[in-house]
């Protein structure tokens, strides 16, 4: 628990990147963020896979925490947004362990995408997200009316995450041949 609460004074991301596999990033209630860290979740998950998709590696334009702090205070989106991220936490650790893919993959793009309109809602608005990006989505969205069963997450950037199940990857590989496709339960997330 120490080490994350002080890998959040570099990066609030920083916190849940400790451990591989799934990792809850427990907001806190301290005004200063002290009690703001992460901590694994002890679900094992072999199947699941993860595809980074690179838009956009260069700087971004608004650094997170500056960003954030623009939304916080000029987003008429923000009050509800504290309350749903909860909401939507706790219904995705319950998709996790009840290993009900579809809720998991659906919570989590439906979390990231409210995360991006809170801030492109901000005065003046704040859009992380690249034409690139939304072609991803467009992609994936038209995929998945096809059947597949993959769903996308993104953080305060460009880059989209998608997320599915083993016997997706081959259709996730054609779909996306640059993607790195990661294993957070695979043999060197063991080490």
């Amino acid at each position: 628990d120490r080490l994350s609460m002080l890998a959040r004074f570099g990066s609030g991301s920083a916190t849940r990147s400790l451990w591989h596999g799934f990792v809850r990033w427990d907001r806190g209630a301290r005004e200063d963020g002290t009690d703001s860290f992460a901590r694994p979740l002890p679900e094992i998950w072999p199947d699941f896979r993860i595809a980074i998709i690179r838009v956009d590696t260069g700087p971004k334009s608004q650094s997170s925490r500056d960003g954030m702090g623009h939304t916080v205070a000029t987003s008429p989106l923000f009050g509800q947004w504290p309350a749903q991220a909860e909401a939507d936490c706790a219904a995705i650790e319950a998709a996790i362990e009840a290993r009900d893919f579809l809720r998991l993959g659906a919570l989590t793009e439906a979390n990231a995408l409210a995360m991006h309109a809170t801030m492109i809602a901000a005065r003046p608005a704040l859009c992380y997200l690249k034409p690139e990006s939304w072609q991803v989505l467009d992609r994936l969205w038209a995929a998945r009316r096809d059947g597949l069963e993959a769903y996308a997450t993104m953080d305060a950037g460009a880059n989209v995450k998608l997320i599915f199940l083993e016997d997706s990857a081959p259709a996730i590989a054609e779909l996306f041949p640059d993607a790195a496709i990661v294993e957070p339960f695979g043999p060197a997330a063991q080490r």
